[in-house]
């Protein structure tokens, strides 16, 4: 088998950033279709919604008619241009969510695995079956708590804490306390919501 050196190069963290939403990028939908698709919902929506407004105006005694279709044509437009934005969203949010589960299945990635997270002098580290990886404390930025958890957030990426890891509230106190005597002073400043939830659950 043939060997070849370490490989070395200089890593900039905006290169990082890039490369990942290409990668992205080219998983979800068409971004030209999304506009497009943006472009005729807020057409549609002006030329039903002034229709419309027009429309319910005559109806209304003429005293009142131009006060009432004043409103009307701003009103109904916008409400349907923000049903519409609504319904593309959804719509694209779920195609892109398709997909990734599919990109998922055929990486033969599996739906879950067992993690262990643990507070080391060196750093964070977060050991599966399928790897390990160790975040040095001078690279952890942030810890900020989610609707499921905590993201411990760091130079090139983040890991995620599910709540599950913690036995109860106690637990996940010490934790969060732990982490935050071994962050820097700017991480430590950033994660208020760790503050929060110390002072919360006090």
């Amino acid at each position: 088998m043939s060997t070849l050196p370490p490989l070395s190069a200089e890593l900039h963290h905006r290169d990082v950033m890039a490369a990942t939403s290409e990668v992205g990028q080219q998983a979800a939908p068409s971004p030209t279709l999304y506009m497009l698709a943006m472009v005729f919902v807020f057409l549609a929506a002006m030329e039903i919604g002034l229709g419309l407004a027009f429309m319910a105006s005559q109806r209304i005694p003429l005293p009142y008619m131009v006060l009432a279709h004043h409103f009307l044509s701003m009103a109904l437009p916008a409400l349907l241009f923000v049903f519409g934005l609504w319904t593309v969203n959804t719509t694209y949010n779920r195609i892109a969510s398709d997909r990734h589960a599919r990109q998922v299945t055929e990486n033969g990635t599996p739906d879950s695995v067992s993690a262990t997270y643990s507070i080391e002098n060196a750093g964070f580290r977060l050991s599966t079956p399928r790897g390990e990886w160790l975040a040095k404390w001078i690279s952890v930025n942030r810890l900020t708590r989610t609707s499921g958890g905590w993201v411990v957030g760091n130079d090139l990426g983040s890991f995620f804490v599910p709540q599950a890891a913690f036995a109860d509230t106690e637990t996940e106190r010490t934790w969060v306390r732990m982490m935050l005597e071994r962050m820097n002073d700017e991480a430590v400043a950033a994660s208020a919501a760790a503050h929060m939830f110390l002072d919360w659950s006090a």
